[in-house]
């Protein structure tokens, strides 16, 4: 289970200046910080010092394997392609559809606000185009 300890410096700041409590991080192994009232973003320990964090776009299609929902899957897949060098934020297919990015374990508090800020960004973006007919 991950410690206090193992939580990177510039995030644990970051959660502090904010007042946003970390006993989860050495409790549960995850930390959670809703952004805007709206959007939960899933911060947990990854290899290397790395904080990996996700937060969910939509469910997957009902019907998978039907002609709209496969037309619409690859439709996301086709832009999340096109994006990859533009984001950080990358697309995942497991069990739902979610967003995922990974902070460096030397981030400053500062940084770490700048890279949540651009990744909100991008899940606004993710949403409104998953709600796309």
């Amino acid at each position: 289970m991950a410690g206090p300890s193992t939580m990177p410096p510039g995030l644990r700041a970051f959660a502090l200046q904010r007042g946003i409590p970390t006993l989860s991080w050495h409790d549960r192994g995850h930390l959670t910080l809703v952004v805007d009232g709206r959007y939960r973003l899933q911060f947990r320990p990854d290899i290397g010092g790395r904080v990996a964090f996700s937060a969910r776009i939509a469910a997957l299609p009902a019907g998978l394997g039907d002609v709209m929902a496969d037309r619409w899957l690859a439709r996301m897949t086709n832009v999340a392609a096109g994006r990859l060098r533009d984001s950080a934020a990358t697309l995942c297919i497991a069990g739902a559809l979610s967003l995922q990015q990974s902070l460096a374990a030397d981030l400053s508090a500062d940084e770490v606000g700048a890279e949540i800020g651009e990744f909100v960004d991008a899940l606004e973006f993710w949403i409104r185009e998953a709600q796309r007919k």
